[in-house]
């Protein structure tokens, strides 16, 4: 179960403090009063994985854009800040300063520097900042967090986060608004992003809130847990450009009945790590923290350092990630789109295409509709995206029946075979999908719509010869069980959203059944979906 996806937020137990930190310096000494420079670099230790989880190898790595302030101790414990500035693309710093030079320390914040136009910020939950420091001895001071400091995984969370916003950058130009990230040792909970302030879940308002497990070192714990990171920074990424409407809720990786807005959110994040990954192979993998044989394509969680979910989202396999409600074979799609068309495309969707959508929700089906709008695909480019989505079992295409719209096109239908079918229509108009069945007086017909999957709702109608409507139903009553009699069915609430009616004629003649996608589907459904229809006497 991933468990660090809601869009939600969580609390975790209050723990800080500023961390000394340990380093080297050159032996030069200062005076107590007059000017100088201390320069140097600022690294941590960062942890190596693979998809089996943390390998035990580690390297240090340079803490990029952070603040730093040279601070002046008084006699009295208080402090005067003597010089500020921030650190570079290679952790490098130089902080020029003047006046009382005697008792001096270096301090590094997790947190990035105005200048650096990336405003990332990593506190604990009682939104104190994390921070480590070192005293001043001479004019070269350098820092190196270990990782058995707590700072240490604060600073990997602003490291990480860095790399996503630079990666954002590429994509839309411009870097994205505030990001505050909440985590600490023996917070037990979760992981979760949240849009905005909750006094149970949200304690701190909007932001990351990052699983902390134990300062014994066992149990659960996210803040080197990159692909986790990321996932939650895909969230934040779509509240800040996009529009999600998902409802949050627990989920599971094998669940191929979600509700297609929780499985579009689950997949985005499932997806964003793996193309964060791709992009910094080829733009600078020194900064990755995976194996250099580990696929940029595998999403990895642990716990007590081995692995606890780890799944190639490139080849994540067959059943049971398929179906647009389930958040892997969305994941799966959108990383075989970018392997074909690169990222942009996806990105110019979510950025300039979801945010105008005001219904139906966004989902997996509301992303096709902007590629098709917003590139008019070639009918090579078509093919290959249908192609893609086939893969995962996601029809949005015409299914072999059609034309079968009205009276006039109807196929005959053959009693005792359920015939599958698309509710998708390439010019965009509703789908019927109409068909005939010739009746005999006075025996008794079953008309039923099931094995539902990608979000379908059916809606039938049963006619006479004339067209006039005898017969309606649109969501059965007789769910228990059905899942058990039609194999390779997702196991669903969508279930409901199936429809059966009985019929006895009173003349033999030629009867239609009418199917469309519910008038009253809820959020959770589509207008899209594939059913099985099905006429027995």
């Amino acid at each position: 179960m991933i468990r660090n996806n809601i869009i939600i937020a969580f609390f975790i137990l209050p723990f800080l403090f500023f961390v000394g930190c340990g380093g080297s310096s050159n032996t030069s000494s200062n005076s107590s009063s007059g000017s100088g420079q201390v320069t140097g670099s600022i690294r941590y230790e960062d942890k190596e994985y693979d998809q089996n989880g943390f390998t035990g190898n580690s390297s240090y790595k340079a803490v990029r854009y952070a603040s730093v302030e040279l601070v002046k101790v008084n006699t009295d414990g208080t402090e005067s800040i003597l010089a500020s500035g921030s650190t570079d693309a290679a952790g490098q710093y130089s902080l020029n300063y003047s006046g009382d030079t005697s008792n001096l320390k270096l301090r590094v914040y997790a947190k990035t520097d105005e200048n650096s136009g990336m405003q990332i910020k990593v506190n604990d939950i009682s939104d104190n900042m994390f921070a480590a420091y070192k005293q001043v001895s001479g004019s070269i001071l350098n820092i190196d967090i270990p990782a058995s400091s707590p700072a240490a995984g604060a600073f990997n969370i602003l490291d990480v986060y860095t790399s996503g916003y630079r990666f954002l950058q590429k994509l839309s130009g411009i870097y994205p608004g505030q990001l505050n990230v909440y985590w600490e040792v023996d917070n037990t909970l979760g992981t979760w992003f949240c849009t905005s302030f909750d006094p149970t879940w949200c304690p701190l308002g909007r932001g990351a809130y990052i699983f902390g497990g134990s300062s014994g070192g066992l149990g659960d714990t996210d803040h080197y847990d990159d692909d986790v990171l990321w996932h939650e920074f895909g969230h934040f990424t779509a509240d800040e450009f996009s529009k999600d409407d998902s409802p949050g809720g627990p989920h599971f990786l094998s669940d191929n009945d979600l509700d297609l807005r929780l499985a579009w959110s689950e997949g985005w994040g499932g997806f964003f790590p793996t193309a964060i990954k791709a992009w910094l192979e080829s733009e600078d993998p020194d900064l990755l923290s995976k194996h250099p044989q580990t696929k940029a394509s595998f999403y990895v969680d642990t716990i007590n350092d081995a692995a606890l979910i780890s799944i190639d989202i490139g080849n994540p396999g067959g059943l049971p990630y398929v179906y647009s409600s389930n958040e892997v074979a969305v994941a799966k799609v959108l990383w075989e789109i970018n392997e074909s068309f690169g990222t942009q495309p996806i990105w110019n969707i979510l950025e300039d295409y979801l945010p105008g959508i005001v219904s139906p929700p966004v989902s997996m089906e509301t992303f096709w509709d902007g590629w098709l709008q917003q590139r008019a695909p070639t009918p090579t480019e078509l093919g290959q995206l249908e192609s893609i989505f086939q893969e995962r079992s996601i029809y949005y295409q015409e299914d072999i029946y059609e034309v079968d719209d009205t009276l006039s096109d109807a196929k005959t239908a053959a009693l005792g075979a359920g015939k599958t079918h698309y509710s998708y229509k390439a010019d965009g108009n509703t789908d019927n999908d109409v068909k005939a069945f010739t009746a005999t007086a006075g025996t008794t017909y079953t008309i039923e719509t099931y094995c539902l999957k990608n979000g379908a709702d059916t809606y039938i109608m049963l006619l006479d010869s004339n067209g006039n409507i005898l017969d309606f139903d649109d969501d059965r009553s007789d769910n228990a069980g059905i899942n058990a009699t039609y194999n390779n069915c997702p196991k669903s609430y969508f279930m409901s959203f199936a429809s059966k009616m009985t019929f006895i004629p009173s003349t033999t003649d030629t009867y239609y059944v009418k199917v469309k996608t519910s008038p009253a589907a809820p959020s959770s459904a589509g207008r899209y979906g594939t059913y099985t229809l099905e006429i027995s006497d």
